[in-house]
């Protein structure tokens, strides 16, 4: 599982690289199509990134430690006063919103580009 500091850090290091260069930085939570449901324990959930092929995850575990980055970026978007929207709160885990895990289908995107700008407008990053 990542380590919460170096979520933290990195999100840290690039409001600070932002706030450098005169950018209002905004967040958003990363969706997945997988959920910490019994379907999805019984599942395969390979992760990308994930180099050493002894290492076997449920598509609920990686949904579970996709969703412990998700809440420490919000976290650290609060304690630095940076805005960060929950995407991941609006997406369903529905399949008609992906084509895969982890990639949005035009149903899904039609719905992020909703709700995004939604908030972008609500928030006053936009008029």
């Amino acid at each position: 599982m990542c380590d919460p500091d170096y979520v933290r850090d990195n999100v840290r290091q690039l409001i600070a690289l932002a706030r450098q260069y005169g950018v209002t930085p905004v967040f958003l939570t990363q969706s997945m199509l997988y959920d910490d449901t019994p379907y999805w324990r019984t599942i395969n959930g390979g992760i990308a990134w994930e180099r050493r092929p002894d290492r076997k995850y449920s598509a609920a575990t990686v949904w579970r430690m996709l969703d412990t980055v998700n809440r420490d970026v919000i976290e650290t978007c609060g304690e630095e006063g940076v805005l960060c929207y929950d995407l991941a709160s609006v997406v369903s885990h529905d399949p008609a919103m992906f084509y895969d895990e982890a990639h949005f289908s035009e149903a899904g995107a039609a719905l992020v580009a909703d709700s995004v700008s939604a908030f972008l407008l609500r928030s006053g990053v936009i008029h």
